[in-house]
């Protein structure tokens, strides 16, 4: 089945992650990103998994929901691994961008899992005001984003379903490729049919509410920057600093 994908779920628990605001936790994840991105040392990213690891530890969420996220995306790590053994010649030039990788989905599920929907929208709205400058939709970018993060779970427990009905009717996994074929288009198209009649509910629903992004809005959940939080920001913006300033110097 489809239940070990974890992309896009919030894990609700009482920890000082959950609790920090949604625009440090997004400014913090670009940051983290930006980190593993620039830096090329393996010790280094073995220390930021080691830091990773321990911020998933504070989430109070078990790690092995952390690692079915990973293990989701194991094809596309394949596939990136292969095109790195295609385009460069050592092994070690192959591990940096599948560990680059699989840094930034770990700490990409730390983002989501601790997240509310509508905290996560906040903070992608607020991290993306100075786009406002150069007349670019943040509201509408910010709310896609998060509707398309969080419609992954809705898309999979509908193919879940689907899956389950059709093995109800004694349909057999172990056919030959063809009629194999066969039933994943019988398994895709149901789910897409579906999962756009959920789309377009959700849109009514708004409309009938009287959704408009043009207008100024409050958040009924105002969560207020915290000594944490500010601790967070400080961790993140000092390594990203010096690692410019080394690459810099």
């Amino acid at each position: 089945m489809l239940n070990n994908i974890t992309i896009g779920r919030y894990y609700y628990k009482k920890s000082l992650i959950h609790q920090m605001n949604p625009f440090i936790k997004v400014f913090c994840t670009f940051c983290y990103v930006l980190i593993v991105v620039l830096f090329r040392d393996l010790i280094f990213l073995l220390l930021l998994l080691l830091f990773v690891v321990l911020l998933a530890l504070m989430s109070r969420i078990p790690l092995s929901v952390y690692f079915q996220a990973i293990w989701s995306l194991k094809y596309f790590i394949v596939i990136l691994a292969l095109l790195s053994f295609l385009v460069q010649a050592s092994l070690l030039d192959v591990i940096f961008p599948v560990f680059r990788f699989i840094l930034i989905i770990f700490y990409s599920s730390l983002l989501t899992l601790t997240t509310s929907p509508n905290q996560l929208a906040k903070g992608l709205e607020i991290f993306m005001r100075p786009l406002l400058f150069f007349k670019v939709p943040v509201k509408q970018i910010s709310l896609s984003l998060v509707h398309a993060i969080r419609f992954i779970p809705v898309v999979l427990e509908m193919a879940n379903n689907v899956i389950k009905a059709q093995k109800s009717r004694y349909i057999n996994e172990y056919l030959k490729w063809q009629k194999r074929i066969q039933n994943t288009f019988h398994i895709v198209q149901p789910t897409f049919i579906k999962s756009f009649e959920k789309a377009g509910t959700i849109s009514n629903s708004m409309m009938q509410r009287l959704y408009n992004l043009n207008q100024s809005r409050t958040f009924y959940d105002v969560v207020k920057i915290k000594f944490y939080d500010i601790y967070m920001l400080v961790v993140h913006v000092t390594i990203l600093v010096a690692i410019i300033y080394r690459m810099v110097i």
